[in-house]
Formats: structure tokens, C-alpha cells, sequence
């Protein structure tokens, strides 16, 4: 009916490579102009707002490696996800900068169930000497299972344990202690993706442009 000019596609942190293809023919046919948001890593010529994620894992890894830390665990959701793979890779090649390796046994998927994180944990916390000394989460409802885990356990952070994370800006408010964060600038996202789509409406001549923002360190005391 043509009431609508433009769409801002968000999607969700469980958008398989699949999803993202299948929205883009459905719009790309139907001619609809729009701009996607997080979590596409195709090449398609689309307008696009995104964070770097291998980029973040890689920062992550040295961060943590430039602090001592050689026992390190990778918490994340889904092995399947995009985002996890693209983390993954730029964790380990983090690490190998500092002639460290990612143990596979360190690389956790919680399916996002707090009983499968706590069950990870439990494993990698079982032998006391081969402990992680410090853990880098994927995203806000992973560090919030392991701030329970900690809690339950008797863990201190970041005495125990450091931490690390992956996540909104101001996820960790709330959180104490205050966890040290890689942000993801989701305010911004939005505001350079409207921008996008009005420039794609009014200026049809507009090729479409990738953009992908930077993270921004938001140190908390927990890493």
C-alpha cells in the first residue's frame, strides 16, 4: 500500500545467516527501502549498521593476555550464531599475538539457559589448578548468569576472577562490581541507520554504505 518509506531492520542476537538472507530477498524483492542493523556478515550490497566483531574478540583476547592472564575462558550462546564465530576468531587471533592458544574446553555455548552456564562453570572450576583466571562474555544475559555463578559459589571479582565483557554501554550499571566492558554503541547504530534510510529515500542516487562502528571501553573493576 505503500504507507510505509523505508524500514530499519534490527536483527536479534539470534539471527542465523539464514534469517538475514531470507529477510534481505523478501525486501529486496518486494523493493522496499531499508537499513539493517547488527549481526549480518554477508556481502550483499546492502545499507548496514554493525560492530566489528572479530575486532572485539581480538581486543578482548589482549586485553586480558596484556594482564597475565594465560588461563582464559570464552563464554558465549550459540556455537551456530555468526557473531559467535566471528568472535572466536578474533579471540584467538588475539591470543596468538601473545603466543597463547584457546583451549576448545574453554570455549562455552550456554544455549542461553543458566543451568547449561552454571554447568559449564562447574566444569572449568572443578580441578582448582587449572582454574580460568579470567572469563570474557559474549553478551548482558551471559555476564548476568556469571555474576549468579560467582554469587552462588562464593567467587570474588575480581579477586577470583576477572571478567570481561561484550555488551551495551550501560548494561553493567546496575552490576556490582562494575564490570569492565566492551560496549557495543546501540544508540549510535540507530542513529546512523536513520540517517541511511532518509539519505536512500530522498537521494536515490545513494550507493548503499557499510558501516561498521567502534566499541568503546567502559572500564569497570572487575578486569
Amino acid at each position: 500500500s505503500r504507507f510505509t518509506d523505508g524500514l530499519i531492520l534490527i536483527n536479534t542476537r539470534s539471527c542465523t545467516t539464514e534469517d538475514a538472507n531470507e529477510a534481505l530477498a523478501e525486501l529486496q524483492a518486494a523493493q522496499i527501502k531499508f537499513v539493517m542493523i547488527n549481526s549480518y556478515y554477508g556481502d550483499a550490497p546492502i545499507n548496514y549498521v554493525g560492530s566489528d566483531d572479530a575486532a572485539i574478540g581480538t581486543a578482548a583476547a589482549e586485553y586480558l593476555a596484556e594482564r597475565g592472564h594465560t588461563r582464559i575462558g570464552f563464554l558465549s550462546g550459540l556455537s551456530t550464531l555468526p557473531a559467535h564465530h566471528h568472535l572466536v576468531k578474533g579471540f584467538r587471533h588475539g591470543l596468538a599475538g601473545h603466543g597463547l592458544t584457546l583451549n576448545p574446553e574453554r570455549i562455552g555455548c550456554t544455549q542461553y539457559d543458566i543451568g547449561q552456564a552454571f554447568a559449564i562453570l562447574d566444569r572449568w572450576f572443578r580441578v582448582k589448578r587449572n582454574r580460568p583466571t579470567a572469563i570474557f562474555t559474549t553478551d548482558d544475559e551471559i555476564l548476568v548468569y556469571l555474576y549468579d555463578y560467582a554469587e552462588e559459589r562464593g567467587i570474588s571479582l575480581p579477586q577470583d576472577l576477572a571478567v570481561l565483557s561484550r555488551g551495551n554501554s550501560i548494561s553493567g550499571d546496575h552490576l556490582r562490581p562494575k564490570p569492565t566492558t566492551l560496549a557495543i554503541p546501540t544508540f549510535r547504530m540507530g542513529e546512523v541507520a536513520t540517517d541511511l534510510l532518509i539519505d536512500s529515500i530522498e537521494k536515490t542516487e545513494t550507493l548503499p554504505q557499510r558501516i561498521l562502528l567502534p566499541y568503546e571501553l567502559i572500564r569497570g573493576t572487575t578486569a
